[in-house]
């Protein structure tokens, strides 16, 4: 899976200026992605060559304003001007919302939007998805969502209306649709853009997505994945499998809690007659009683776990392989925003 960070650092990196007035910005050679227009008209700098199910991420700073009522965010699944999706940060005269946006044959739908507790005009982290139906917008802890399929496909671009902006650090790495895993142990469902994971009795549910296994068995991949989970039962735990291929193969890389109030993150090795081996544990201090970030990589040897952007376990085994990603829990639980990068 492909994961790119565009830094515009003495170029624009493929981007394309659309509309508007684009140019690098800043101190060489730490240069930005500057739209400088005020004007009342949209403006885009767009790249067409990424992947329709994606995440996106920017470090946008907000320039000075036409008028009171100016758009900052990301286009996705972008056509043209007239067929797009965006995020936005809207300023208006009510302050600051965020907001997704359907822009169908010119004709615009607002699909979600809700107040921002920061102004409009404060430097800030958008982060966007759009995994099957389901897309997504992020700044801080605010978080909107809607469910539309009109735009299946499309690039990505840098937007403004009737502000300039810089944009930096943009990131774009592909998603993993939900309902394109493959089912191993346990009950598994797709609803509202999360993948749900229902165990059998004193067992697991397991899930394979099957495009992330190398093209040849015998292939070692390295794997950085990420997800949103939320652990829904009481005692249990839920995670990442990587290097995985069957309920008996695999790391599996995991939060959980248990009856005594412990909350913990484990690493796993299970290598088909061995058995499972603890790798490595450790204790973590958040609740686990809503969703947290979970993150798990593997680069040859070394195994690394984060949560919420924190690293909290990490081990070395040279054990597993070779295998791609999956998802599993032993209580239930659910799945979403997955992202998985690939280095084979």
């Amino acid at each position: 899976m492909d994961r790119t960070v565009y830094d515009f650092n003495g170029s624009f990196d493929g981007w394309t200026p659309v509309q508007g007035t684009w140019a690098l910005t800043g101190a060489g050679p730490d240069t930005q992605l500057a739209q400088t227009s005020t004007a009342d008209s949209v403006s885009f700098a767009a790249l067409q060559d990424v992947p329709d199910d994606v995440v996106m991420a920017a470090d946008i700073v907000p320039g000075v304003r036409g008028q009171t009522t100016a758009r900052t965010g990301l286009a996705f699944r972008y056509h043209d001007s007239r067929n797009y999706y965006r995020a936005e940060v809207l300023n208006s005269t009510s302050g600051a919302t965020l907001q997704l946006v359907k822009i169908y044959d010119s004709k615009t739908t607002i699909l979600a939007n809700t107040a921002l507790p920061v102004s409009a005009n404060t430097p800030h982290k958008l982060i966007v998805s759009a995994i099957g139906n389901h897309l997504t917008a992020k700044v801080g802890d605010t978080s909107i969502s809607a469910d539309d399929s009109q735009l299946p496909t499309g690039g990505a671009a840098a937007f403004t209306h009737r502000r300039a902006a810089t944009f930096d650090n943009l990131v774009i790495r592909e998603g993993i649709d939900q309902a394109n895993w493959r089912a191993i142990t346990g009950a598994v469902s797709v609803a509202s853009g999360q993948l749900h994971l229902t165990p059998p009795a004193g067992g697991r549910a397991h899930v394979l997505a099957d495009s992330t296994l190398p093209s040849r068995f015998s292939e070692a991949c390295d794997y950085v994945a990420e997800t949103t989970v939320t652990i829904n039962g009481s005692v249990g735990n839920a995670g990442i499998s990587l290097r995985d291929s069957t309920d008996s193969y695999g790391y599996r890389i995991h939060i959980g809690k248990t009856s005594q109030g412990d909350r913990y993150a484990n690493i796993v090795r299970e290598a088909h007659a061995s058995g499972p081996v603890g790798v490595g544990s450790a204790s973590i201090s958040n609740p686990l009683t809503g969703p947290v970030r979970l993150g798990a990589a593997i680069h040859g040897d070394r195994i690394t776990v984060t949560l919420n952007g924190v690293e909290v376990l990490k081990a070395r085994d040279t054990v597993v392989r070779s295998g791609g990603v999956g998802l599993y829990a032993s209580t239930e639980s659910t799945f979403e925003n997955v992202t998985v990068a690939r280095s084979c």
